[in-house]
């Protein structure tokens, strides 16, 4: 994205990758570091979310559903509609 004629004047030096920066509920948080010029962070930060969701949906990587799961019982739902 630092090479992208349309980002490349603002963001200032390499984009850096430390490592992990938190897991949990089967996710895992990785730590960007990304300098921009001022007032450019917002529009280089959606970019570089919509390209990492653009790779995820092209090597098919799923991304974790909520926290919960409803499990719906229709036979019970359509026995007492019936009464």
């Amino acid at each position: 994205m630092r090479h992208d004629p349309a980002y490349a004047e603002d963001i200032v030096s390499d984009i850096q990758v430390p490592g992990i920066d938190a897991l949990g509920n089967g996710e895992a948080e990785y730590l960007m570091l990304v300098k921009t010029r001022p007032n450019k962070q917002y529009a280089v930060s959606r970019e570089l979310r919509r390209r990492i969701k653009n790779v995820f949906h092209m090597q098919n990587v799923q991304t974790p559903g909520p926290g919960r799961m409803y499990v719906v019982d229709r036979i019970g739902l359509a026995d007492s509609r019936n009464q």
